[in-house]
């Protein structure tokens, strides 16, 4: 029972921090006013003139937090049911 919580708690962790930056940049495209500058590298050149690299994992420990126990429950069930 403990390898498959812990191989689920780690498949959740690595999935949501491989992800964060790309959810990081799509959610700033869908925070701006229509009629600005809505491209992919104008988005990405902002967050980093913002905050720097570290811009883009702003917020992920309250994710990796939540995900760990829900990821537990998915694969222990998925794998006794």
């Amino acid at each position: 029972l403990w390898k498959h919580a812990m191989a689920g708690s780690c498949a959740g962790v690595m999935e949501h921090i491989g992800m964060y930056p790309l959810d990081t940049v799509k959610t700033h495209m869908q925070a701006l006013r229509p009629g600005g500058a809505l491209t992919l590298s104008s988005v990405v050149q902002s967050i980093v003139e913002e905050s720097g690299g570290r811009g883009f994992m702003r917020g992920a420990s309250s994710i990796v937090i939540g995900c760990v126990p829900a990821h537990i429950a998915l694969f222990t069930s998925y794998e006794y049911v």
